[in-house]
């Protein structure tokens, strides 16, 4: 079920309406054809992975195999990694 921040389903493009959405399977974000300018989105297809173990995360991460971490600092299996971000 899709959350639309109260007050906003009028706007052109509410909170939760961007250009990508879920695939069938839940495995990937495709881009969404009906939002305004979806033809110039950089990609169609962002790959979704999910790990059991903050190890493996963090072996993803640093080999390469995954761009990206989403991480819940309030959760309980709250990564707690850092890196160093050199220009």
């Amino acid at each position: 079920m899709p959350v639309i921040k109260y007050g906003s389903v009028t706007e052109d493009t509410p909170p939760g309406t961007g250009p990508y959405r879920f695939s069938e399977d839940m495995e990937k974000l495709e881009v969404f054809s009906d939002y305004p300018g979806w033809q110039e989105m950089p990609v169609d297809t962002i790959g979704l992975v999910s790990y059991d173990s903050t190890e493996d995360t963090i072996t993803a991460y640093e080999d390469s195999y995954i761009d990206l971490v989403v991480n819940d600092p309030s959760g309980i299996t709250n990564l707690g990694y850092g890196g160093n971000n050199d220009t």
